[in-house]
């Protein structure tokens, strides 16, 4: 190796080592550059292959099974399937209606899927416990839980075809709504998109539970009508959100027989319906309220509660009606109202009296007697035809109020002739004249049991009121400066 000496900068360079270390490092610059680039490709070809994998699996999670039943009727039998389901929360289950020689399903064993939707003209069966996922369920066929508890996180009874979806839940059979996880716990009974009626019948030995995280609307909106039914023998024990239909007619509950357990505070009536006519419908919270947060005050669309037998029991006092929600009606016809306390009854609410009668607890009458005078609580029906008022008594060895529509002590009485009290119709005025008794209230019912004209203070034996209409059936009730009662009953 050559060495050449610089004397003028007073040392020796070495070229060639300088050269050779110069060309090595320049390799290594390289290798080191390759390195780094075969690296990035690794790892972008392990990032696309691992992408491929998650979308295969992605693609097999969400695939859906279709039922052919083609071998049994066995749910659990993959063969049934148009491919073979895990029996997992990533399996999606279709059930269309099936023909002979075909089967349609049944399931015998516990089962769990993602979600299942049952199309119309379907009949689906289960004798064992069936958990379906996060994902929305939906029936617009017919289920029928005869075994074990159906748990569902979200289901729709009645869907996009308008197809009348129907749950039978019987003997040993529970469907129960959980939902714990976000955007789950929706329930709805009446959810076509299209115009149908949908039904969840709860009969004989049959369970529904609606957990505290879940809610339920019946009726979902203008064109989907929902009907709850618990049948003689079945339970419904809702506790959690619940509203009725806010457009007339589209919800209705029928306790036809069997027992409703409400836990929530507010029954929200909404526009829909509530028929009992045997069983009862119980209210457990410590102060239950009715109201129809949803619909319009003082019009034809306000919620409906027909207790035509059986019974309503109000666990604590009762107070019906909001002074900002709309009107709610109490229709007390055939059965009862028990209420562990006192009824409060605001504007926005009535309560009408035929043949049944509210119980109440304690001696609650001059509650009663303010309601009534605030026609709050009306006569309706046959009673007001036949002229009876409302009669509000306490018994002491019971310990209760007893609210019914009874006829006036002294109605019609031949006694009263000497000081009788004379209603008649004289051009657009009703007339009333008491004889020697001084008048001190008058009001005046429609056949309906709303009250359409009244006067107080009158202070006289005479008085008059003007209705401005004819051919009309009117209940008037007369109150003397003594306390007396009576109702008579005139066509003007």
């Amino acid at each position: 190796m050559a060495v050449y000496d610089n004397e003028k900068l007073g040392g020796k360079i070495n070229f060639d080592i300088l050269n050779y270390w110069q060309l090595k490092l320049s390799t290594i610059h390289l290798l080191t550059t390759k390195l780094f680039i075969m690296k990035k490709q690794l790892l972008f070809n392990f990032r696309m292959v691992a992408f491929a994998a998650m979308t295969l699996l992605t693609a097999q999670s969400s695939f859906s099974q279709t039922w052919v039943g083609a071998t049994s009727a066995d749910f659990l039998d993959a063969t049934n399937w148009s491919a073979a389901p895990t029996f997992t929360n990533v399996d999606v289950f279709i059930v269309n209606a099936v023909f002979a020689p075909n089967n349609n399903p049944v399931l015998n064993a516990a089962a769990t899927c993602g979600s299942i939707a049952t199309k119309v003209g379907s009949i689906f069966t289960t004798n064992a416990d069936f958990t379906t996922g996060i994902s929305t369920s939906s029936v617009e066929g017919t289920v029928n839980v005869n075994g074990g508890t159906w748990s569902s996180s979200k289901l729709y009874i009645g869907n996009a075809s308008g197809g009348a979806g129907v749950v039978n839940v019987a003997t040993g059979g529970v469907l129960k709504g959980t939902g714990t996880e976000t955007g789950t716990g929706v329930w709805r009974l009446g959810s076509s998109s299209a115009s149908g009626s949908h039904y969840l019948n709860i009969n004989d030995g049959g369970t529904f539970i609606l957990a505290p995280e879940c809610g339920l609307t019946i009726g979902f909106t203008s064109t989907r009508r929902g009907y709850l039914n618990v049948n003689i023998g079945g339970l419904a024990q809702i506790s959690g959100g619940f509203a009725l239909s806010t457009t007339v007619g589209n919800g209705t509950v029928n306790v036809a027989g069997g027992t409703l357990e409400y836990n929530p505070a507010n029954l929200n009536a909404n526009a829909g319906v509530i028929n009992i006519t045997a069983g009862s419908l119980k209210l457990l919270n410590a102060t239950p309220t009715i109201n129809a947060t949803s619909s319009f005050v003082g019009t034809s669309t306000a919620g409906l509660i027909n207790i035509a037998g059986g019974s309503l029991v109000a666990s604590g006092p009762l107070t019906i009606g909001s002074t900002t929600a709309g009107m709610v009606t109490v229709n007390v016809n055939g059965g009862t109202m028990n209420i562990a306390g006192a009824l409060s009854i605001l504007s926005t609410a009535l309560v009408t009296i035929d043949a049944g009668s509210i119980v109440l607890d304690g001696d609650q009458t001059a509650g009663i007697a303010t309601l009534v005078a605030d026609a709050r609580i009306v006569v309706s029906g046959a009673a007001l035809a036949a002229g009876k008022t409302i009669s509000n008594t306490y018994d002491a060895v019971s310990g209760k109020t007893t609210v019914v529509a009874a006829a006036p002590l002294g109605l019609n009485d031949a006694a009263l002739d000497a000081n009788a009290i004379v209603v008649y119709s004289q051009n657009q005025n009703i007339m009333i004249q008491s004889g020697n008794l001084i008048l001190s209230d008058v009001k005046v019912y429609d056949v309906r049991g709303s009250l359409v004209a009244s006067k107080k203070n009158i202070g006289s034996n005479e008085t008059s009121i003007d209705l401005n209409a004819s051919n009309q059936v009117y209940v008037v009730k007369v109150t003397t400066a003594d306390g007396s009662v009576v109702t008579k009953k005139i066509v003007q």
